[in-house]
């Protein structure tokens, strides 16, 4: 799948999944599910299809990534990050291998 492809459906996953959980921050999860994205996807990619690199790193570096960008930029207090990070990234690697084979 090309590229394009996967940072909409990425943001498309973090971004509107993630606003329902901090609603009252108004646009601030949508930005923050696009930053992440345009961050993250390449990164992603690459990795991979270019490395020998285990994906359970990769998953576990998502995963702490994501709390920390929830927790510095929307505010969140970290048993609130946590979860929606495992929930939503869980949700993008799925969709990840599905359009990777």
């Amino acid at each position: 799948m090309p590229l394009l492809f996967q940072l909409i459906f990425h943001f498309l996953i973090k971004g509107f999944f993630l606003w329902p959980f901090y609603y009252s921050k108004k646009w601030k999860p949508l930005w923050v599910g696009f930053t992440s994205s345009m961050m993250l996807v390449p990164l992603m990619v690459i990795l991979y299809h270019e490395t020998d690199l285990s994906f359970w790193y990769v998953y576990m570096g998502l995963i702490v990534l994501d709390v920390l960008l929830y927790c510095f930029l929307l505010k969140s207090k970290w048993w609130k990050a946590i979860p929606i990070s495992l929930i939503l990234n869980t949700i993008a690697i799925i969709f990840f291998f599905v359009c990777n084979g």
